[in-house]
């Protein structure tokens, strides 16, 4: 499993989650959320960090009470469940654009190993250019979902 984000300013690298059948909370938050919240998020945003909304999907482990309860510890804005708007392309373009378009490229890789499939898709993700992710943004920015 792979965890990642992209907005306007750019992507965050992209975080290889051990295979396992579930994540838990504890384990989201040290492999993502942190590292994201302590290296990408400042790199991305500098000194506007602090005004960065984090929207993920439903997932067990981002909706967890602990994920919950540490991102409010840490001061970090995200939208909650309650405000999600129903699955739709024109609203998670992570889910229906960025998995897809990655998981396509991957498809004309050769990697025979886990580790291989990783540097594979760490390779893919980190070639995407930052102009296919802002006309993502763009097209959120225009529905009328109001989030970007």
């Amino acid at each position: 499993m792979f965890a990642a984000g992209f907005s306007y300013r750019g992507q965050t690298r992209l975080y290889a989650i051990p295979r396992k059948p579930k994540v838990n909370a504890e384990e989201f938050i040290r492999m993502v959320l942190k590292p994201m919240f302590d290296f990408d998020v400042p790199n991305l945003y500098g000194a506007d960090a602090h005004k960065v909304i984090l929207h993920m999907d439903s997932d067990p482990s981002h909706t967890a009470r602990n994920t919950v309860e540490w991102l409010r510890s840490q001061g970090i804005k995200f939208i909650t469940k309650a405000e999600w708007l129903a699955s739709s392309p024109n609203v998670s373009t992570m889910y229906f654009f960025t998995n897809g378009y990655l998981k396509k490229k991957l498809s004309h890789r050769k990697y025979s190993t886990e580790v291989g499939m990783i540097k594979a898709a760490k390779d893919e993700y980190k070639k995407t250019a930052l102009e296919i992710f802002r006309n993502s943004s763009r097209f959120l920015a225009s529905s009328s979902s109001g989030y970007l």
